[in-house]
């Protein structure tokens, strides 16, 4: 059963790369960006046994390893979920081999060679006989197998919590109560001593990944006191995955085949009236279609997920600013900012998550600016409560009244800037999404590709924000008097922005959707 799903995953793999040949060049630059990064961290594996502080060298690229396993699907970007637990739900498999076949299929990818590369590494740099070989070849396949079933069991269990509605709230905060957790270790490392290596040493090194650290470290010497522990250690915490992982696999499962009839009960016991008591959107095809996406926020995981990073990434960001040695007064609310810019998974493919749905606005034949003013005006509602709160939080905890009066005013800019380049990107580079019950799931070995992309409409709106962050720190620093007329002329800077590219968007969409509604098919996926 585990050479089948093996073989299923290379064949998904190919075939998500020829099917769209035109990614192609993402995958591959995608594919190497880490390389050189690799290859940095593998020499300093093999020569970490000769440094001052080998122990701390290969417990701090443990720990390191581990937490990229964990954060980096919960992000949303590089995940791998092309054999999703709900595709074989029906199929008469029992427990135990789903969740071997999908062990196996977990070792094929770009992110195990790479893990495994590291790892392999530190075996050279440390082992320096057969028994030591033999040890150090038993911790890295240990380390390995604990990153994978660990990060596996978490993305399953999420994603079940993510698929009901009951379930979505308590998994967001799940997600960015790890992240704000990671974090906040790491602010107390940080805290502990000037050298920041060694006081992580003295906090990870009793955690599993820390544990299989000292082990390495000890090999040379012939300790094997820490290489048992770590064995013992990490055997527990595989086992422990494996059992959470299998039962979050069952739930997935007995979820695919009950829980949609029960969506779809509530979904029938709904009010007829689309706009209900919201007065504030007008009540035309933009209004409607807005509606229909707030609604869709409660429910589709997809939407829910996005959430995640918006939520955890402004806040990490401004807890990292006093180690560093950065004042927090200085304006740490203006990181809430960031929020509207995380939320590009829905705003830069707004088309894809309605996947085939989208065929009767195609049927219907009419432009699809309004559908895509609807959309913007839903990530628009979403998002800047998002920011206020978030600015507010953090002004109230640095006691920083003036910027967060200044990130409030500034969100406008910031918004429209935002989607009007999401707007470009969700007509011009459509993504599709695959029909599937976890929300963590991305295209077939395609999630750094769509990171990349990601990185690019950044890139490109952070150009296009530049001039008035320059004017604005000029107007603080020599004439607050002009901070005003700054943040007005930011406004109309971002309503040109904004509309422009919508236009734009819309009339290269216009003659279009067929093209659209085919790439955006989750066949496509």
């Amino acid at each position: 059963m585990a050479r089948h799903f093996a073989r299923l995953k290379v064949t998904l793999l190919r075939n998500g790369l020829l099917r769209n040949r035109s990614k192609l060049p993402f995958v591959i630059i995608s594919a190497l960006l880490p390389i050189p990064f690799v290859l940095i961290t593998c020499e300093a594996m093999v020569n970490a046994s000769d440094a001052r502080n080998p122990a701390t060298i290969i417990t701090v690229t443990a720990v390191g390893l581990s937490v990229a396993w964990i954060m980096i699907p919960v992000l949303g970007y590089g995940n791998d979920d092309t054999l999703d637990p709900t595709v074989f739900a029906l199929l008469p498999l029992r427990r135990n081999e789903l969740l071997r076949g999908m062990l196996a299929a977990a070792f094929i990818g770009v992110a195990p060679l790479f893990t495994a590369a590291v790892l392999v590494s530190a075996v050279v740099g440390f082992a320096n006989d057969l028994a030591t070989l033999g040890a150090g070849l038993v911790l890295a396949f240990l380390q390995l197998l604990a990153c994978i079933t660990f990060s596996r069991a978490m993305t399953t269990y999420l994603g079940t919590l993510l698929g009901s509605r009951r379930g979505r709230d308590l998994g967001i905060l799940v997600s960015v109560g790890l992240l704000v957790g990671l974090q906040a270790v790491n602010l107390q490392v940080q805290r502990g001593s000037s050298n920041a290596l060694d006081a992580a040493d003295r906090w990870l090194q009793y955690s599993p990944p820390g544990m299989i650290g000292h082990a390495f470290a000890a090999l040379p010497a012939h300790n094997w006191t820490p290489v048992f522990g770590a064995i013992a250690v990490n055997g527990i915490l595989v086992f422990a995955s494996l059992i959470w992982w299998s039962r979050a696999l069952s739930e997935t499962a007995i979820r695919s085949g009950t829980a949609n009839r029960a969506e779809r009960a509530t979904r029938n016991q709904q009010s007829a009236t689309l706009f209900g008591n919201v007065g504030l959107i007008p009540h035309n095809r933009s209004g409607a279609v807005a509606m229909r996406e707030l609604r869709s926020f409660r429910r589709d995981p997809k939407r829910a997920a996005m959430l995640i990073p918006a939520i955890a990434i402004p806040m990490l960001w401004a807890f990292s600013l006093r180690p560093s040695g950065t004042s927090l007064e200085s304006g740490a609310p203006l990181l809430a900012l960031t929020a509207v810019i995380f939320t590009n998974r829905f705003s830069a493919n707004m088309f894809g998550v309605d996947g085939s749905a989208y065929w009767s606005h195609v049927a219907e034949g009419s432009a699809p600016r309004d559908d895509i003013i609807g959309k913007q005006a839903a990530i628009g509602i979403i998002s800047a409560p998002i920011v206020v709160t978030i600015s507010i939080g953090l002004g109230a905890f640095a006691g920083s009244l003036r910027a967060t009066v200044l990130t409030i005013a500034l969100l406008p800019y910031v918004l429209l800037t935002h989607l009007g380049i999401g707007a470009q990107s969700s007509v011009r580079f459509p993504q599709a999404l695959p029909e599937r019950g976890s929300p963590f799931g991305t295209l077939n070995g395609q999630g750094c590709a769509n990171g990349l992309a990601a990185i690019f409409m950044l890139a490109l709106e952070l150009m296009l924000m530049l001039p008035v962050a320059i004017a604005l720190v000029v107007a603080i620093g020599h004439a607050p008097v002009a901070v005003p007329f700054v943040i007005v002329a930011s406004w109309a800077i971002g309503y040109g922005i904004w509309k422009i590219t919508t236009n734009n968007a819309a009339t290269f969409a216009s003659t279009r959707l067929p093209e659209l509604l085919a790439l955006i098919d989750p066949k496509q996926a």
